[in-house]
């Protein structure tokens, strides 16, 4: 009997093809994609997570950004204040700013991102979780990416992988951001000290070097947390005990939580090459005064999404974002950054401009964070003399 031998075939894996694939399901990539399903792209979401899953952040939502997301946060609103106290700590100055409208809404992270997420699918968007990024290779329209999973290939591809972004470095930026370290923890305690610190959010400047402390209370618990434009020498562990300790946080039911950075610098080397955007923590758009990056997180994933849908079938697209960026958001972004070395770098001027405006430096804050004002510029032109 003979026997025939056959060569084994080899199954090359199917890759799954879309117009955009957005890396990251945070408010900065479902926001991208969901504006780009609603204009008819065929767009992916890669998460390299399960989720919802937990992430470190204080998941307070300015009254800006929540303009920005409209009606989407329906059902996960913890809590929401339209008032705020600010404090200067080691001066014991304390300012209170109020407005007719909620000035923070509380949400926990995992909850936002996944109903955001849902609503970037009920779009058209197709969501791959569990999905790491391993490779991409990119030439002249077409990109090609590998996955723990699949492959993917895409015309325009969006980092909104956060500050550690994979898709960054695979396509060859070099680090040019500067972070700030930051520190947060969801507390549960008794109910006495909740409803004697919940009745509205705290801002507390000054208690660690070159940096401050907050609390947000939420439906019935605390996110408690600190952030240093520079990591103090005893570590921000040292400075959040210590912080419980001095508001009459003792009594703690349970706690979680941990570090993470927040980018308070935009890239130096631009925001976009060969067909791929940078967004988000992952282009460095927080705010340099708070650190708050959810709004401008959702602003960027909104302008990249609407420059690919402008450009058409030209490859304009990476300078009307970039162009879009610098006129709705670098130029303040510059401005915050003067703001915050006089608020966290120099303490006798910070003191002496709290003493005579900090009620109006206040409500200069809120009315930016409210989307009433930009940071203005007459603030750099005097700040500018002292540094």
């Amino acid at each position: 009997m003979d026997l025939k031998y056959f060569e084994p075939k080899i199954l090359t894996p199917k890759i799954k093809k879309y117009d955009v694939i957005v890396i990251g399901s945070g408010p900065s990539g479902s926001t991208a994609a969901r504006i780009l399903a609603q204009h008819s792209f065929s767009v992916a979401i890669i998460e390299k997570c399960k989720i919802p899953r937990y992430k470190p952040c204080g998941g307070g939502i300015v009254w800006k950004a929540r303009k920005l997301l409209e009606n989407r946060l329906e059902g996960i609103i913890e809590n929401e204040f339209s008032n705020v106290e600010i404090n200067l700590f080691q001066q014991a100055l304390s300012f209170h700013v109020e407005r007719n409208f909620p000035l923070i809404t509380m949400v926990m992270r995992d909850k936002l991102d996944f109903c955001l997420t849902e609503v970037a699918i009920k779009a058209g968007a197709t969501l791959y979780t569990e999905h790491e990024v391993i490779s991409m290779i990119n030439n002249s329209n077409k990109i090609t990416l590998e996955t723990s999973a699949d492959k993917f290939e895409c015309k325009y591809l969006i980092g909104a992988d956060g500050v550690n972004s994979r898709i960054a470095k695979l396509a060859g930026w070099k680090e040019s951001r500067t972070v700030a370290p930051a520190l947060e923890y969801e507390i549960e305690t008794d109910t006495k000290t909740f409803n004697r610190l919940s009745y509205q959010p705290r801002f507390d400047i000054e208690y660690l070097p070159q940096g401050y402390a907050w609390v947000f209370p939420k439906k019935k618990h605390f996110s408690v947390g600190l952030m240093a434009i520079r990591a103090p020498a005893k570590g921000l562990h040292y400075y959040f005990q210590n912080y419980l300790a001095d508001i009459g946080i003792s009594n703690i039911i349970s706690q979680t939580g941990q570090g993470w950075f927040i980018p308070v610098s935009p890239r130096k080397n631009g925001f976009f090459k060969n067909n791929i955007m940078l967004i988000g923590d992952a282009a460095g758009l927080a705010d340099p005064v708070t650190g708050e990056g959810i709004t401008n997180a959702i602003l960027s994933g909104k302008i990249a999404a609407e420059a690919i849908i402008g450009s058409g079938a030209s490859n304009t697209a990476g300078g009307i974002y970039q162009d879009e960026l610098n006129t709705q958001m670098l130029k303040g972004l510059k401005t915050a950054r003067t703001l915050a070395k006089l608020l966290y770098l120099s303490k006798w001027l910070r003191k002496k401009v709290f003493e005579k405006h900090g009620q109006q430096l206040c409500e200069i804050v809120a009315d930016i964070f409210s989307g009433e004002k930009r940071y203005p510029i007459y603030l750099v032109r005097t700040l500018n003399k002292f540094f």
